[in-house]
C-alpha cells in the first residue's frame, strides 16, 4: 500500500463531497430565487395580492432552508467519513482504505 495513492482516493473523494454539496447548495438557492423573482413580478405588476405572493414564498423559502440544513448535516457526516479515513492512512501501521469504488459507494450511504 502507498500512501501517496490513498491520499489521491482521499483527495478525489474529497471534492466529490464539497462538489456536491455546493451543487445541490445552488440548485437549492436558485429555486427561491426563480420562485420569487416570478411571484414578486406578478405582485409589483398588481397581478397577485400581498397573501397570493407571501405565501407560496414562505413555503419555498422554509423548504429550501430544510434542504440547505439536510444538505449541511450530510456534508457533515461525509467529513467525519474523510477524517476516519485520513486517520486510517496516517495511522501506525497505515491501513488501506480500499478502492474508489468502495469508497464512493459507502459515501453514497452516508
Amino acid at each position: 500500500m502507498e500512501k501517496e495513492t490513498e491520499r489521491m482516493k482521499i483527495q478525489i473523494v474529497a471534492g466529490i463531497i464539497t462538489t456536491a454539496w455546493t451543487n445541490m447548495s445552488v440548485i437549492l438557492l436558485t429555486m427561491f430565487v426563480t420562485v420569487f423573482v416570478s411571484l414578486f413580478t406578478a405582485f409589483l405588476t398588481t397581478q397577485i395580492s400581498l397573501l397570493e405572493f407571501f405565501g407560496p414564498t414562505l413555503i419555498i423559502e422554509i423548504l429550501v432552508v430544510y434542504g440547505l440544513w439536510g444538505q449541511r448535516q450530510r456534508l457533515i457526516r461525509r467529513t467525519k467519513h474523510l477524517d476516519k479515513m485520513i486517520g486510517k492512512i496516517e495511522s501506525s501501521p497505515p491501513t488501506a482504505i480500499g478502492t474508489l469504488t468502495e469508497i464512493l459507494e459507502d459515501l453514497r450511504k452516508l
